[in-house]
């Protein structure tokens, strides 16, 4: 079993909680852009989303239907992402950073998709970043200061302090 422990600036120790599934913090953090929200997830479209995304394709809602989306199966007015190699199709660099290729004209449901400790993906890909006993700091795991700091904060931390994972041979 592996357990994690995070010592806050003040040093106060926040452990994971399995019986919770994470840390207990409901506060956002910044996305890690793994993508594993998009290969874990399928968002349901309404008709403003397809007509969103077609109007930000260029193209009409046929070939939408061709390419994109699909009619859900037992919901009238509402679609899903198709999927390819088991990810949403618009799912660019599915490793790291990921990268959406209508970021800016998104679905409502991605764009209400928080990052979380609360949630299991941003968990996972915590995990996935971390390694095996590895020591990171906030810097080492965002693409920028801000988003380090962001997160650091979440956790009582600065952003150069070390995230530690703590090995139980139970």
């Amino acid at each position: 079993m592996v357990k994690v422990t995070l010592q806050t600036a003040d040093g106060v120790h926040r452990r994971y909680d399995s019986h919770l599934g994470g840390f207990g913090e409901r506060e956002a953090m910044p996305c890690l852009r793994c993508g594993l929200c998009c290969t874990q997830s399928q968002p349901q479209l309404e008709e403003e989303d397809v007509s969103a995304i077609t109007r930000g394709l260029g193209i009409s809602p046929r070939v939408a239907l061709e390419r994109y989306i699909y009619r859900h199966p037992q919901r009238a007015d509402t679609y899903l992402m198709r999927r390819v190699k088991g990810a949403c199709v618009f799912l660019g660099n599915p490793g790291r950073p990921a990268r959406c290729a209508i970021h800016i004209f998104k679905p409502l449901a991605c764009r209400e998709w928080t990052a979380s400790l609360a949630r299991a993906e941003c968990r996972e890909a915590l995990a996935l970043r971390w390694g095996r006993r590895r020591l990171l700091s906030p810097a080492e795991m965002f693409d920028s200061p801000e988003e380090a700091d962001h997160f650091a904060s979440i956790l009582g931390l600065s952003s150069s302090q070390t995230i530690q994972e703590d090995t139980d041979l139970k």
